[in-house]
């Protein structure tokens, strides 16, 4: 895998060969990278998660990204807050550290779990 630093794909680029335990999850990580700026800062609303995953439930959407930053700790996620006047959307902060980490260890697993000619 040979990912640019400088790319302004670069989150994609890592999202992309992150193995998750839905295609649903992986299609949340996905659509995110693709907002990301590239310090991997992002703040797309869950109207926008929904209709870009064309997923009609904003609970699929809150599930996948809580898998993502619990379980995986690839993302950082902070509540947005607004008022009536206006309203700012949650920020999700992408870790390279914690993705990179998460991509040798999946490629460990695969090298000693295959099988053997």
């Amino acid at each position: 895998m040979n990912i640019k630093v400088n790319s302004p794909w670069k989150w994609v680029q890592l999202a992309r060969h992150v193995h998750t335990e839905t295609p649903a999850q992986h299609h949340v990580l996905l659509v995110l990278a693709q907002y990301a700026n590239q310090k991997g800062i992002c703040w797309p609303s869950y109207e926008n998660l929904m209709e870009d995953t064309r997923f009609g439930s904003k609970h699929t959407i809150v599930s996948a990204l809580v898998y993502l930053r619990d379980e995986l700790k690839i993302i950082d996620w902070k509540p947005g807050h607004g008022n009536q006047y206006r309203h700012f959307a949650n920020t999700y902060t992408f870790s390279q550290d914690a993705m990179v980490a998460i991509l040798r260890a999946q490629k460990a697993k695969s090298l000693t779990s295959a099988p053997s000619a």
